[in-house]
């Protein structure tokens, strides 16, 4: 049988469960709503290895508190099924290898257990067998200033896997683990206030690890599946050397412990989680996963977006040369096509486009950016001159996709118009990082170049459906916060 038709019999199996009686003993499982969001009344979705669907479990006699495993992995998202008596509702995380998958329920005093009770379906293609995913900020899913578990499955490393029914090896943290930029958080014209930056925000968490009498930190505590297989190992903030490297001999703390959170939670000693990397690097991580498709959404932006985005004159930002970013790009690069069946890298988006950057240059009247973007565009050609020496080694146009979208916008089926200013609905509250419909468009540009490289066809994500659900787009995020223009990229 092929992968559409297998696919397609775990959707009638997965329908004609949710549709039978949900009280019976063969019955103790049902999906409870799509994956894209919380409609009920929205179409089954199969359960496919890329898992992180909302499942309806019969446990007659457990607490609300009870926790539960499925494939040996914790659950999240726990708790009663308001339209169901006697059942809980939980989310798996997935898994590695498509096959069945026990469900265990426990709680102090009790257990319930159903062997076999989930079948988890394989990806659409073999191609997706192992599918991974390297990089910085974007490939782990950073939205408004922080990483948290919505961004994380929003990001579009993440949506690629699940379109195709993929796992997608997501090292999904707790809520409120780095609070997110709230829209309160925003001054009337937009800017972040003080002391609800990055920086900040990372010494609260800080705090909030440690214990306070022994002094340990237990990484473990804020991983939701601490012993999952991890496979999108991208850390927001490294760039070619981090990727290479790890994040070297505390250098860059906040580096080495977001490294440690994603690949290393037994770390109980906060000195060793933020003055050295984990014992490998992303892309030795890659080189053990072996994956049969590894993306990487961003793997040269943080060498124009960090000189260009941390100062208040962008304009006389010193930005590296294709030349010198030459060397580790070509190791990278090789690195990834001995390890993977297929890549797919993105260029570097043109970082002026970006509106708090134009904000920053306008209040110094050096406007001018034409350098930065020209210096982007040698980089990207550079980037393509290296992947053509190797025949399953792509590069994904981010670039001519963010300058069509952040400044022309795209419409939706009604109308509205999402665009890359403040608030457009393309960038997330931090005005960096791409929303949940900007992570879409990215995902359904990668998707793109996969079938036209592979001719493996994926569906592509739905935009108005993401959008009509996006926390911080024009539809949910009314009244707007705030008000701010700047000049249009040009």
């Amino acid at each position: 049988m092929s992968r559409k038709g297998a696919l397609a019999l775990a959707l009638s199996a997965n329908l004609a469960l949710a549709v039978a009686g949900c009280d019976g003993p063969g019955d103790p499982i049902k999906i409870t709503r799509s994956a894209g969001g919380g409609d009920p009344s929205a179409p089954e979705t199969p359960l496919t290895a890329f898992g992180h669907l909302p499942l309806s479990i019969r446990a007659p006699g457990a607490p609300v508190d009870a926790t539960v495993s499925i494939g040996g992995q914790p659950a999240y998202n726990v708790g009663p099924d308001p339209r169901a008596r006697g059942r809980l509702v939980a989310t798996p995380m997935g898994q590695a290898a498509p096959g069945p998958a026990d469900i265990v329920i426990s709680w102090e005093g009790g257990e319930l257990s159903y062997p076999e009770a989930l079948q988890f379906a394989g990806p659409i293609d073999p191609l997706f067998d192992r599918y991974a995913s390297f990089g910085a900020s974007l490939t782990q899913g950073i939205q408004s200033g922080s990483l948290g578990p919505h961004g994380q499955l929003a990001t579009a490393a993440v949506l690629i896997a699940r379109q195709a029914g993929a796992y997608a090896g997501v090292p999904l943290v707790k809520p409120d683990l780095l609070p997110l930029v709230e829209p309160g958080d925003l001054t009337p014209d937009c800017e972040i206030q003080e002391g609800r930056d990055i920086p900040s925000r990372f010494a609260e968490a800080m705090g909030l690890l440690v214990d306070d009498e022994t002094g340990v930190l237990d990484l473990r505590e804020v991983r939701v599946a601490p012993a999952s297989e991890v496979r999108n190992v991208g850390v927001g903030g490294s760039n070619l050397p981090d990727i290479l490297n790890g994040a070297g001999q505390g250098s860059e703390p906040a580096l080495a412990f977001m490294e440690h959170l994603a690949w290393d939670p037994e770390t109980s000693n906060l000195f060793d989680a933020v003055s050295a990397s984990p014992e490998r690097s992303q892309i030795e991580m890659i080189e053990q996963i072996q994956p049969t498709l590894v993306v990487s959404l961003d793997m040269l932006d943080n060498e124009l977006m960090d000189p260009v985005t941390r100062t208040d004159d962008p304009a006389n930002a010193q930005v590296p040369t294709a030349e010198e970013l030459r060397p580790d790009t070509e190791e990278l690069v090789r690195r990834a096509a001995a390890a993977a069946g297929q890549v797919f890298i993105g260029d570097v988006p043109p970082v002026s486009f970006l509106p708090e950057v134009r904000r920053r240059a306008q209040r110094i009247g050096k406007t001018d950016l034409s350098h930065i973007d020209s210096a982007i565009d040698e980089i990207n050609a550079m980037l393509r001159q290296v992947a053509a020496e190797y025949d399953n080694v792509h590069i994904v146009g981010i670039n001519v996709m963010a300058r069509e979208v952040l400044v022309a916008g795209v419409e939706l089926a009604d109308g509205t118009r999402l665009t890359g200013d403040f608030l457009g609905g393309l960038l997330s509250l931090d005005h960096t990082h791409f929303s949940d419909s900007g992570y879409a468009l990215m995902a359904n540009a990668f998707l793109d170049a996969i079938e036209e490289a592979t001719g493996v066809q994926v569906p592509r994500v739905d935009l108005d459906a993401v959008a009509a659900q996006d926390p911080v787009g024009p539809l949910l995020l009314q009244p707007p916060p705030c008000s701010a223009t700047v000049q249009s990229a040009q």
